[in-house]
């Protein structure tokens, strides 16, 4: 994918015709350049770059903190009586 990606960027700097539109593939730096890294990009897990102000801890290798309330359950509620009783036969 690195190799797809440079290729990519070079023909969109060099060749000024893959800077333009195609009729059937739509806008070509999209196909030469964005789309290839996207795939790098996911191949690599799809990390974020890291805030300056945040730790440097990768968050997958943090555990999650523990929940404080516990979580609602169903109470049981009793049968509501309708007004209307059934006819004796």
């Amino acid at each position: 994918m690195r190799y797809a990606s440079a290729i990519g960027v070079l023909l969109v700097m060099l060749v000024p015709a893959a800077r333009g539109m195609h009729a059937a593939l739509g806008w070509l730096p999209l196909w030469l350049v964005a789309m290839p890294g996207v795939a790098w990009w996911a191949l690599r897990g799809f990390p974020l770059p890291a805030w300056r102000g945040r730790a440097e801890t990768p968050a997958r290798l943090v555990a999650p903190a523990p929940r404080r309330l516990r979580q609602a359950r169903r109470v049981a509620r009793p049968r509501r009586r309708s007004g209307m009783q059934p006819r004796a036969a």
